[in-house]
């Protein structure tokens, strides 16, 4: 009985040696994660900072899972108008944008070709930038949106309690379709 004990556990150390030098296997933080995840499901999932743990805190649906830079960095503008910006086909001159940037500067990009490649409840614009879907109700919008009287675009429905959002999540005081992901705060800078 020992020896086929003794036989089982190296063969189980093989395995996870095996398993181990794979360079396809996640890290053991990844499995650290994927099991967490699979053992509570929801864990990470918010409607308001206070749903984090910790410094964590809550992004709504389509937030990128980054920590962020933890320093800002100020960056030379590539261009003052699209007439400044030659690559692509539809290359437009727009604000940088993003957690990192303390100092307004002006990059090329790709403009937009068709309303299909704008975000939800926007179209193609004629100077090949996204702009709000106009409306004329909330019939006009898309599911948790709403038309606003002032300025006739739809808008991200606001919200105090999920039952505001009829089968969706409120997160940071607007409905989404999903729930909001806790996020790290950034490293602290050297």
């Amino acid at each position: 009985m020992k020896a086929l004990l003794a036989a089982a556990v190296s063969l189980a150390v093989v395995v996870v040696v095996a398993a181990c030098a794979n360079t396809d296997a996640p890290s053991r933080v990844g499995m650290y994660q994927e099991t967490r995840h699979m053992q509570s499901p929801g864990k990470g999932r918010c409607s308001a900072d206070r749903a984090c743990e910790g410094n964590q805190s809550c992004h709504p649906p389509g937030v990128p899972d980054s920590p962020g830079c933890g320093t800002c960095f100020s960056a030379p503008d590539q261009c003052k108008a699209d007439e400044d910006c030659k690559r692509g086909s539809f290359p437009i001159c727009e604000p940088m944008t993003g957690p990192c940037i303390c100092a307004p500067a002006r990059r090329c990009v790709e403009g937009c070709p068709a309303d299909a490649t704008c975000g939800p409840q926007e179209r193609c614009g004629p100077s090949h930038r996204c702009v709000p879907r106009v409306c004329r109700n909330d019939d006009d919008c898309e599911r948790h949106f709403r038309c606003d009287a002032k300025t006739l675009a739809c808008a991200r429905q606001v919200c105090n309690r999920e039952s505001d959002c009829l089968g969706g999540y409120c997160v940071d005081s607007a409905c989404y379709d999903s729930p909001g992901t806790c996020h790290e705060p950034p490293p602290p800078v050297p």
